[in-house]
């Protein structure tokens, strides 16, 4: 058999290793629970390290005017669609709010009304209280079920910050701090750069630890079908020109062509009619068009991992 391994071609190789081809001993239903097991396992040894990107948030400035429930700032021309959810905090007179709502790049709808003409204003990311914090929790899907969840995964390995350094600038142990709900709080000296200015360095790297997958996919292409497209931002995408039905797995690694990154599905979905609902972590650090290719990983295992995660599976 040829490597890489298809999970159908991994069950096959296993019940060769078993002398069991016939499957008159160990049933595939059997084998597949051992896979899932073995996917554990092996990830305790040697896990499958994930590159997830994440931006900090430090934008500030002065309310223009007075206008209820909503944060006017005419003179940055700075607020965007993806501020939805994110924490004004007036620091005037100390009060918080939320973004519920984009009207235009110089005005917000907030969740209560706190600011008036000439009180300063900073932005946070969801949940944080400071500009060297962001969240690492995903949107809980079903949409609406649970709120947030906790990102599923082993351990952080690092955190890379600020990004594309020589050599890399990796944050040592104390530089960083997970905190309670899922906040990463970094622990470095200088401010974050005001993130309204273009080349503001914001971005922070985070390497995740991540349970091996094998995926169960027999097509590994797709196509974003929505005529506008989507934005940076989004967590949920319809993809058509799959296979004609199955499920795609929670935990489903997948690329777009054009578009940074490696994505992650959250919720397991049913596959009808060549397409289906895909919603993913982290969120899109792209826009992305019409009909672009999605591209599915078909295993995290390389070349040798995969001949050790058979002899594993059949040795158990």
């Amino acid at each position: 058999m040829a490597y890489p391994e298809t999970y159908a071609t991994m069950v096959d190789l296993i019940s060769y290793k078993l002398q069991d081809t016939s499957n008159a001993v160990w049933a595939d239903a059997e084998i597949e629970l051992g896979m899932a097991e073995g996917e554990r396992e092996l990830s305790q040894y040697h896990p499958h390290i994930f590159r997830a990107e994440f931006n900090l948030e430090s934008r500030m400035g002065t309310a223009t005017a007075t206008t209820a429930g909503a944060l006017v700032d005419t003179t940055n021309d700075q607020f965007l669609s993806a501020d939805v959810g994110k924490w004004i905090y007036n620091s005037t007179d100390r009060t918080w709010a939320q973004v519920t709502a984009y009207v235009s790049e110089t005005q917000l709808t907030l969740s209560k009304n706190i600011m008036a003409s000439g009180e300063h204003y900073q932005m946070f990311n969801k949940g944080c209280s400071d500009s060297k914090e962001f969240s690492i929790a995903a949107p809980q899907q079903p949409d609406g079920a649970l709120g947030v969840r906790l990102f599923d995964y082993l351990y952080i390995d690092k955190i890379e910050y600020p990004i594309l350094q020589d050599p890399p600038s990796y944050l040592n142990p104390g530089q960083w701090e997970l905190q309670e709900n899922n906040i990463i709080r970094l622990k470095v000296g200088s401010e974050p750069p005001n993130t309204k200015n273009s080349d503001a360095a914001d971005e922070v790297w985070v390497y995740f630890a991540l349970q091996h997958k094998i995926s169960r996919l027999t097509t590994l292409l797709g196509k974003i079908d929505l005529g506008a497209g989507y934005s940076a931002g989004d967590t949920t995408i319809h993809v058509d020109d799959l296979q004609s039905s199955g499920t795609l797995y929670k935990e489903q690694e997948f690329s777009i062509d054009g578009v940074r990154g490696i994505y992650i599905a959250d919720y397991q979905r049913t596959i009808a009619s060549s397409e289906t609902d895909i919603s993913f972590y982290p969120p899109l650090s792209d826009d992305v068009a019409d009909n672009v290719t999605v591209r599915f990983v078909n295993s995290t295992l390389d070349y040798k991992l995969e001949g050790l995660f058979a002899d594993l599976v059949a040795g158990r």
